[in-house]
């Protein structure tokens, strides 16, 4: 999925934060495991990221069942919507393997491997938020 977003390179965002000391060192990655989420209570959620002054540089990481009808489609809706909040906003498919119990806990440990297989670069420079839709945090995250 390609989503156009309009040049983002003025020395402020829409919050008039100003960029001039940029973002902060690591890649913060927001990872949402969800399973039959309605698609407001996401959007909500992505919402309130979206809100704060550095939501542009961070990674959003959908955490989806493959067992939920239509959790594919969802995603793709969101990643079209919310495109040009975020640095990049991508999901991953759990299929529960024989040796898993099914839950919170198994979904995330296969989309947190998922992601640094997908991630280039130095992996001590990420910083992991593993938080349950719904569960807005303040938009004063960094300051």
């Amino acid at each position: 999925l390609v989503v156009d977003c309009e040049d983002w390179s003025d020395s402020t965002n829409s919050s008039g934060t100003d960029w001039q000391a940029g973002p902060p060192r690591w890649n913060h990655v927001f990872v949402i495991p969800n399973y039959k989420e309605d698609i407001a209570t996401l959007n909500a959620t992505l919402e309130a990221l979206a809100s704060h002054a550095w939501a542009s540089s961070y990674t959003i990481l959908l955490a989806m069942e493959s067992k939920e009808v239509g959790a594919a489609h969802k995603a793709a809706q969101l990643q079209e919507q919310f495109g040009c909040s975020f640095h990049s906003i991508m999901f991953t498919l759990h299929v529960l393997d024989p040796s898993e119990m099914p839950g919170k806990a198994s979904n995330v440990n296969s989309a947190v491997r998922q992601f640094y297989h997908m991630a280039n670069g130095d992996r001590s420079s990420y910083m992991l938020t593993i938080m349950d839709a719904g569960k807005q945090r303040g938009s004063n995250m960094h300051g």
